[in-house]
Order: C-alpha cells, then structure tokens, then sequence
C-alpha cells in the first residue's frame, strides 16, 4: 500500500484545518463516489468549502490531505463536535458503485486505520464511523456490508502487524530507539504480511531514525519494519538530548521539511523557537506553530 502526501496548503488552513488537534480516535466515511484517492484530495484542497478530511484511500494507494495534528471538517457535528476536533477521519472511495475496487480500497482503509491504531498505541474501540456523531448513514456502503465485519479486518490488520518477529537474516546489530541508521538494503516486514521494500524502498540509502525494536527488526520513522541486516549506524548513535514543553531551540539551517513533509521556507531555518509539545520524533513549535523533525533543531 502506497501513501502519499499532498497536503493542504498554509493560505487554507483557516478554511480547511484551523485548529490545532491532538486526535483521539478514527473516522471512517465512504466518498458516496467514484473518484480516486488523489482526486479526492485535490478537490478537497482546490474548493473553498469547510468540508475536509485527513486521509483518502482507494484501491491503489492512500492519499493524506491534512496532518494527523489539525481538524478536518468530516463528521458534521459542528466547530467543537468531538468528531470534528478530535478524529482522523478516513475517506474510503469508489464506494457509489462498490465492486472490486471498493473491496480493496476497503481493505486498504483497515490496514491504514490498523497503522494508526499502532502508533498511537490505541484498540479497535478507537474507530468509529461519521454516523456516531451527526446520526448520517456513513460510510453508507461499508455499513451495508456490515461494521463489524469492518472492525474485523481492522483488528486482523492490527493482529498481523503485531504478530512475532521476523527472525529470519539475523544481525548483531544491535540500535536502540533515537538511533540513526541507514537504510542498506530492500526493508521487509514479512511479519505484518508487507512484501520485501513495500513501504519503505524509497528510504534506501537514506538516513532515518529507529522508532522501534524486535527481534532482528527495527521500526524507523513510523513507516515499517527494516530487518537488522538492512540497516547500519549512521555515525554516532547517540539518542538526542530530550527536550519538552518550554525549552527554547533554533530550527537548523540544514532542515529541509516539516514534520508533515512541507517544504520549510527559508525564513524558519535559523529561528529560535520555543518547544509547544514535544514528542520522540517531531517538536511542535510555538511561533511558527508547526511540527518539525527532532533531528532538524538544536538546543539553546
């Protein structure tokens, strides 16, 4: 499954997402359409309605419009609805006709919503659907066929990500969560069912950052699993000295995007900031009230 970033711009933010928003559960919707993931997005951000949504998934790949940190517009339960300002809403499309293509964009939307559960460490009791909150027949085919059948391959994604380890090409690398490694080979994560390089072929040869460890394996930067073998220290290993709320840093004149993968201006390299929230990964910075990547900013 193939996710891509094409997010909404800052000019829209007071349209589309303008509240900050720390999420607590899942929304699943059905498009009630039969355009594309990107297609969904790009009309999304192109219109001027207060009508959007953070994810869209077809039969080919995921397409992310709003990060996971902003509300959407999606439940219609109003500007201070729980759905609205607490959920990561998912839209599942070519749901008009249904078919083939439904059927796996369905399955792609379980295993992005069992991704999302995974990191942020939540149960199946976190996903919900757009008609919990406005009382609207939504995700209308996907309730047809049944919600708990959906919930059911939900929780069969999540079983399958959290399944044993895969031991096979074992290393003695040994990295602990914060290190940075490289990404030598063609990563796997034929424990979660993934096929050799599914996910994270595009990070070979890339710096990235251990989120996680099993056996032989690794999580980096919450996007898969690299087999130890596939990996290999990226100068030192140290984990980062930890930072929270409060603590005052300045944004590195090497960083190059946001946390949520927009380009960052020339203006914001070289600022002094002060740490909002702080997480293992990622900073969300006061003044510019954006989420930048850990390793992009140095303490003052």
């Amino acid at each position: 499954m193939i996710i891509i970033q094409n997010l909404v711009p800052g000019s829209k933010y007071s349209i589309k997402c303008p509240h900050s928003m720390t999420p607590q559960f899942v929304v699943i919707h059905n498009t009630a359409n039969d355009a594309s993931a990107e297609a969904e997005i790009s009309y999304m951000i192109r219109n001027d309605n207060e009508v959007s949504f953070h994810y869209a998934v077809d039969d080919r790949e995921v397409v992310q419009g709003i990060p996971e940190n902003r509300n959407g517009w999606h439940a219609g339960d109003g500007g201070n609805g729980r759905g609205n300002r607490y959920g990561i809403a998912i839209e599942i499309c070519y749901s008009k006709s249904g078919g083939p293509r439904f059927d796996q964009a369905e399955k792609n939307a379980a295993e992005l919503t069992a991704d999302i559960l995974r990191r942020y460490g939540w149960g199946i009791e976190k996903v919900t659907k757009h008609q919990d909150y406005s009382g609207k027949y939504c995700p209308h085919r996907t309730l047809d066929l049944g919600w708990q059948r959906y919930l059911d391959m939900v929780s069969a994604a999540l079983g399958a990500g959290s399944a044993a380890p895969d031991t096979s090409a074992p290393s003695t690398a040994v990295y602990k969560v914060g290190d940075m490694v490289i990404v030598t080979g063609y990563p796997c994560a034929t424990a979660a069912g993934e096929k050799p390089g599914a996910r994270l072929a595009a990070y070979r040869g890339k710096i990235t950052r251990v989120h996680g460890s099993g056996t032989h394996r690794y999580h980096v930067d919450a996007k898969g699993w690299c087999r130890a073998a596939d990996l290999q220290p990226a100068g030192s290993t140290a984990a980062p000295v930890a930072l929270k709320a409060g603590d005052r840093v300045r944004v590195k004149q090497t960083a190059t995007t946001y946390a949520t993968g927009q380009t960052i201006p020339a203006w914001v390299k070289g600022r002094t900031d002060t740490v909002l929230q702080a997480k293992e990964d990622r900073l969300l910075l006061r003044d510019i009230y954006s989420w930048v990547k850990r390793a992009d900013v140095e303490r003052l």
